[in-house]
């Protein structure tokens, strides 16, 4: 009896030791980024910070919580005008060709996102934003706390077995219609 269990058990290890290579990998990542982004709000251009650990259910569908980071600044003549967005956001990924160099992502979820707009004027002129006037030679704060949903697509190049090369696209709206455009290069770690 003896010898019996202890063949299987070296038969086991043995197998298990063969099909070492097919194990799956790992079903944790990490995708840290920066990018371009745009407001269309109030018509403003500036950057992104952005992070997202994937959590895989399988090879090609992923559940990721992540946060953003966006600054946007236009300073013209009469006004000048700042926004800063942190967004936490829970979201469902689809991966296609996932074990390919080059392979495919699109996303949707939902956020909680916080807006804060500062606006100042010139001496000369009065300036509307919000649906509030904001007169001349002053400035006004407005502050979002909304809910709202995004949508993400894009491409990653794998640069070895531990990581890849993301570029995306991230559409972020919210119930008070602040909407963002954001155009990501990020990179993905396997953990």
């Amino acid at each position: 009896m003896k010898k019996l269990l202890i063949a299987l058990l070296l038969m086991g290890s043995q197998v298990m030791a063969q099909q070492a290579d097919y194990m799956p990998e790992s079903r944790e990542k990490l995708k840290t980024g920066i990018g371009i982004a745009f407001t269309g709000t109030d018509a403003m251009w500036g950057y992104s910070m952005n992070t997202a650990y994937h959590y895989y259910l399988n090879q090609n569908m992923s559940i990721a919580p992540g946060l953003s980071v966006m600054h946007f600044r236009d300073d013209q003549e009469n006004v000048l005008r700042t926004a800063q967005a942190e967004a936490v956001d829970l979201g469902f990924y689809l991966h296609l060709m996932a074990r390919q160099p080059l392979s495919f992502e699109f996303g949707a979820g939902g956020n909680l996102r916080y807006f804060h707009w500062g606006i100042a004027t010139n001496l000369a002129e009065s300036y509307t934003f919000d649906e509030t006037l904001i007169r001349a030679g002053s400035k006004r704060t407005f502050d979002h706390f909304t809910g709202g949903y995004f949508l993400s697509a894009g491409f990653s190049y794998r640069l070895n077995n531990n990581l890849r090369l993301l570029f995306s696209e991230v559409l972020q709206n919210d119930a008070k219609n602040n909407v963002t455009w954001d155009s990501r290069i990020s990179l993905q770690i396997q953990l």
